[in-house]
């Protein structure tokens, strides 16, 4: 390593595709001084989950879940932007209850010009108009204004079930956005939402704090 350079005492590893694991497991494994923890079954997490089967929640949607009730409360219902869009919930007893999975933005642009050979690739950058002038500006509005339709429908029928269940408790749920282009997103969604760029690798502090193992004495 670099002369003067910190080597890190230890690592928590959350890691979505399964043949990665492994080898990101062994590479921190020889960078690091002390543990690392991987985000699976087996690690504690603190927070009870009411899901049919534990084991298959992603590791990102833990890391989420577990940051979003220590930081935010419950209940509190988090928006994660990436591959695919996720929302977790947290009900009023800081249960992780489950969540809906949809199709990201890039992955909606992406299926959208691999479909159609005419219709060309799409930055989903926010457009001007929703009515589209051109192909491409109409692709932009489908896209990028489709998943806002989306998020805020999602959050409308989430917020019904809650409260019908009971799950939501009085008043306001927050809600919180993280992932890729949250604050750019969150400034179109309807729903008032709180920006948390850094909520994942929260979740991974804490998940790391909660199994760390008492020193002896």
């Amino acid at each position: 390593g670099m002369p003067g350079a910190l080597v890190p005492a230890a690592a928590v590893l959350s890691c979505v595709v399964p043949a990665l694991e492994r080898p990101w497991k062994a590479a921190l494994s020889r960078t690091c001084t002390g543990r690392v923890l991987t985000v699976g079954p087996g690690l504690k997490t603190g927070i009870p989950v009411h899901y049919d089967d534990p084991a298959e929640i992603g590791p990102d949607r833990i890391a989420d879940a577990v940051a979003a009730r220590a930081v935010y409360g419950s209940p509190c219902i988090v928006i994660d932007l990436g591959t695919t869009t996720n929302i977790e919930v947290i009900d009023t007893h800081g249960t992780f209850v489950g969540g809906v999975i949809a199709p990201g933005l890039a992955l909606g642009a992406r299926s959208l010009s691999a479909a159609a050979a005419r219709l060309p690739q799409v930055e989903p950058s926010a457009p001007t108009h929703v009515i589209g002038r051109n192909t491409r500006e109409a692709m932009r509005s489908g896209v990028v204004l489709g998943e806002v339709a989306r998020i805020d429908g999602m959050l409308d029928m989430v917020l019904a079930e809650m409260r019908a269940t009971k799950a939501a408790g009085e008043g306001d749920v927050p809600i919180v956005i993280t992932g890729d282009d949250a604050e750019a997103l969150a400034a179109l969604v309807g729903h008032s939402l709180t920006v948390d760029d850094a909520l994942t690798l929260r979740g991974l502090a804490e998940l790391y704090r909660i199994n760390q193992k008492p020193r002896r004495v």
